[in-house]
């Protein structure tokens, strides 16, 4: 079977221009890459490796080829002189390509460092950090680490994939933290595609230290709106919230986010969502500008967590200048000592043993009424906290 074999762009292959081996990379980039049917099948489950027996090397993985091939042909089709996807990538089982990711990596890597099945051992996963997908244990001059990703594409040619770019140079700069500069470390983005008489395509990367993202304006921007996400989310499951999380997905990928600035986040009908969001108003609420969760914290005080309302049209609204320059006005305009009348969680109040003649309960729901007064703390942000007990 035949892949095509190219640069990822033009600034990685003017850094594999001066690799050690850039001779046989540029071998590949003329001739392409052959493997062989059976082969590539093995090694697409060799991602599954393990230290006991059955799952130690390649060839006991052999052994898992009648039973994993049949897997392998439902979602690829092996007839051609290309690998081929029987489904479109919307419809693929990301497992599956991740495993013909990292078999084209393998035979790629053996091509360029003369290297075979016996060379190759799993980097065990951690929780700490990232990892590669396989190490080489030596070529007898020089350890190599090789980060494998594999896509579907519906177009003619693969398209630049910078999610995928991206993750590669991460996760490279966290394995050159922990291993001796003699290490060579390479990315391979395996595209196959869902047509005929289109060849499968392996591109080359040589991620060189951390990225960053160049627009500052656009790193404040996400980073805003991570914020409000994250802790947005802890008040309450809006429609709001996910969208923004969508929203925040697509600005991530996008290198011309600016063209969704003022676009507002829709519901499934394409309708601005409403904000706030309606679950907002069975929440504490101060005055008609804040809101969010009162709950007990020992038998006498209580906690609270909310934000400025207007953050939720805000985020509804997207309107980037707005976000990079807000500062809630409530700092200046809401006084630091306050009177509530909170909605608290029935069960929470047992369970501190509060004097319950304090509380009102709501009928048809587990909550209560109940008139408190603290302080609370407004930042720039419009998150707003306190500490709240019974009057005096």
């Amino acid at each position: 079977m035949e892949f095509d074999v190219n640069y990822y762009d033009e600034e990685h292959e003017f850094r594999l221009h001066n690799h050690p081996y850039s001779q046989q990379i540029k071998r590949l980039i003329n001739n392409g890459l052959k493997v062989d049917e059976n082969e590539l099948v093995v090694y697409s489950i060799f991602r599954e490796q393990k230290n006991y027996p059955g799952w130690r090397n390649y060839q006991e993985l052999k052994e898992h080829l009648p039973l994993r091939i049949d897997t392998f042909r439902k979602y690829f089709d092996l007839s051609g002189k290309s690998l081929r996807a029987r489904f479109p990538a919307k419809d693929f089982d990301t497992v599956q390509t991740e495993s013909a990711g990292v078999a084209t990596s393998l035979f790629l890597m053996n091509e360029i460092y003369g290297l075979h099945e016996a060379d190759w051992e799993r980097i065990p996963i951690t929780s700490r950090m990232k990892t590669l997908d396989f190490q080489l244990a030596s070529n007898g001059s020089i350890y190599i680490q090789v980060e494998s990703k594999g896509t579907i594409f519906d177009t003619g040619t693969l398209p630049k994939n910078k999610d995928l770019k991206d993750s590669i140079e991460e996760k490279k700069e966290e394995q050159r933290k922990k291993f001796a500069p003699s290490t060579s470390f390479f990315g391979v983005i395996t595209g196959i595609p869902h047509h005929f008489n289109t060849t499968a395509q392996c591109l080359l990367l040589d991620p060189d230290g951390e990225t960053h993202i160049e627009d500052p304006e656009k790193y404040q921007l996400l980073a805003r709106l991570h914020f409000y996400m994250n802790n947005l989310r802890t008040i309450s499951r809006s429609h709001v919230v996910m969208a923004l999380r969508n929203r925040i997905q697509i600005l991530e990928a996008s290198d011309k986010y600016t063209d969704l600035n003022k676009i507002s986040l829709v519901d499934v009908y394409g309708e601005e969502l409403e904000a706030p969001s309606p679950s907002i108003y069975n929440k504490t609420y101060i005055g008609e500008y804040i809101a969010g969760n009162m709950f007990p914290i020992s038998r006498t005080e209580f906690f609270y967590s909310a934000f400025d309302l207007d953050i939720y049209r805000m985020m509804v609204k997207q309107n980037f200048e707005e976000i990079r320059a807000f500062r809630s006005k409530l700092i200046e305009i809401w006084p630091k000592r306050t009177r509530v009348r909170a909605r608290v969680n029935i069960g929470d109040v047992k369970k501190y043993e509060m004097p319950l003649e304090r509380f009102t309960e709501i009928p048809k729901t587990n909550e209560a009424f109940v008139d408190l007064e603290g302080d609370l703390h407004i930042g720039k942000s419009g998150r707003v906290i306190g500490f709240f007990a019974f009057p005096k």
